[in-house]
Formats: C-alpha cells, sequence, structure tokens
C-alpha cells in the first residue's frame, strides 16, 4: 500500500510537471508569435514611410507648363497648359500629377490645397477645389470688362500706343475664348476715347469714308498704324546712326617750275652784261 501510494504521488508530480513544462512551451511560442507580428507591423510602418517619403521626393520629368498665383484673369491660360501637358496626360499617375500641380502653384493658389496630403484621391480633389475658386466664367469676364475700362489712355509716341494696343488686344481675345461678343459699339468708342487724337485723325484718313466703325476694323486699322510708325522710327534711327557724306579730295599735283634761263627772260639778263662790256671800251 505504501508503495502503491508513493507510486501515485510520483505520478501526480510527473504530470504537473508536464503540464507546466508545456504551458511554458505553449507561452513561448505565443510569445515568439507576438514579437513576429509586432516586427511584421515595423517592417510594414517603415515600408509605407518611406515610399511617402519618394512620392514627395520622386523626380519626375520636366514638363513646361506656366505657374500659377491665384490671380483669376490667369486661370483659363493656366488650366489650359497644365490640362494639356499633365491632366491628360495617360503615362503619369494621379500622384504624378497632383505632385506637378502643386510645383506650379505659388501665393493664394498654393494656400488653398496646403491641407491635402500627396496621394491619388486628392488629385482631383485638389482640382476641384481650385477651379471652384479660381475658375468662374463670368467672374472671369467681369474681371476683363473690368480691366479694359480702366486702360490707361495712350500717349502719342510708338512705345505707349502698342502697349495700349497690347493690353487691348490681350483682354478682348480672353473675352472671344470665353464665348463674348466684342464687337459691340461700346468696345469702339471706348478704345477711341483712349486714343490721342491726332492718332483718330490717321485712322479715319485710313478709314473707307462713309462706313461705319467696327471693333475689328479699328483694331485692324490701329495695328497697321503703329507697325508703319514703328517702320518709320527705326528707318529715321537707321539715318541717324550713317555718317556724313563727304567728298574726296583730288590727288596733289606739284607745281611745275620753268627753266630760269629760259626765253625773254634769258634775253633780258643778258643786255645789262653787253651795256657794261660796251662801255668799258
Amino acid at each position: 500500500m505504501k508503495k502503491k501510494l508513493v507510486s501515485l504521488s510520483v505520478s501526480e508530480s510527473f504530470h504537473r510537471m508536464f503540464e507546466q513544462q508545456m504551458k511554458l512551451q505553449h507561452d513561448l511560442v505565443a510569445k515568439q508569435e507576438e514579437n513576429q507580428t509586432f516586427q511584421m507591423e515595423l517592417q510594414k510602418e517603415f515600408i509605407e514611410k518611406q515610399s511617402e517619403k519618394k512620392l514627395n521626393h520622386v523626380n519626375l520629368p520636366k514638363i513646361e507648363t506656366i505657374h500659377f498665383n491665384g490671380n483669376k484673369i490667369m486661370w483659363p491660360e493656366f488650366w489650359d497648359s497644365f490640362e494639356s501637358a499633365v491632366h491628360k496626360n495617360e503615362s503619369l499617375s494621379e500622384v504624378d500629377k497632383f505632385n506637378y500641380l502643386r510645383g506650379k502653384l505659388t501665393g493664394e493658389a498654393r494656400e488653398a490645397i496646403a491641407g491635402l496630403s500627396l496621394s491619388n484621391e486628392n488629385y482631383l480633389v485638389a482640382v476641384k477645389l481650385l477651379n471652384d475658386r479660381f475658375g468662374d466664367k463670368q467672374e472671369i469676364v467681369d474681371l476683363h470688362y473690368n480691366k479694359l475700362i480702366n486702360i490707361a489712355p495712350a500717349r502719342n509716341t510708338m512705345e505707349s500706343l502698342r502697349f495700349f494696343l497690347d493690353k487691348v488686344e490681350r483682354h478682348l481675345r480672353s473675352l472671344e475664348v470665353l464665348g463674348e461678343n466684342v464687337n459691340q459699339s461700346v468696345f469702339v468708342s471706348m478704345i477711341q476715347r483712349k486714343i490721342p487724337s491726332e492718332v483718330r485723325l490717321q485712322l479715319e484718313m485710313l478709314k473707307v469714308p462713309e462706313t461705319a466703325w467696327t471693333v475689328p476694323k479699328l483694331r485692324d486699322l490701329l495695328r497697321r498704324y503703329i507697325v508703319s510708325k514703328e517702320k518709320a522710327g527705326k528707318q529715321q534711327s537707321v539715318d541717324s546712326t550713317r555718317p556724313l557724306s563727304w567728298t574726296k579730295p583730288e590727288a596733289f599735283k606739284p607745281v611745275q617750275k620753268k627753266p630760269f634761263y629760259s626765253g625773254r627772260r634769258y634775253d633780258t639778263l643778258s643786255k645789262p652784261t653787253e651795256t657794261l662790256v660796251a662801255s668799258e671800251k
């Protein structure tokens, strides 16, 4: 009986030790799995940070487009250029397009999308934000009309007239692109009031008599007048730098001296000698 009890006690002790060993082994395996999972998460986080860093410093091919600083008048020109070169470029990912877009924005336009992180999803969001803020068509049309009305009158100089015409043409062409009808008498009156009276007189002489002024006709005649004035100014500048004409002097001709003893001069000198000899005799 005593031996049986001892044997049972040893068996229980062995069983407890086995259970403890199995529990320790199980805890060790669980700890290893937990460490492995943690290492995998750290590695994944590191890879994501490296990918984001590469996106922020990606070396994109150079594409030439104009910059945009928030001036609403310049938005259509900027977007047409960017849309053609980048937005419709199928070889670029959305995040690459976003990178290009941020690189072309300055000032107020850059601040408008400053809160968006660089990602594929945020590119179209940024485009919509910019278009809603700076691309309102009616507001842009009103700005062009306002700029036209406030153009400073031109002086009767070649530089002032050219500067005036360039500004008028820029706003009228932009309005035409935006679908506005610029062939109106109000524009004829506005342009005529802002050019010197001497120039208006010249334009009236160039216009076909008894025909009404139109915006295209006024623009064309003013352009031709300025081009003619520029050509005349260049020719006058060339003439003023040309050296004065001069006549080549004739070659120097030495005066030929007559022989001292020749003709009557010899005879004249011989007579006093003859008279002296006669007196001595």
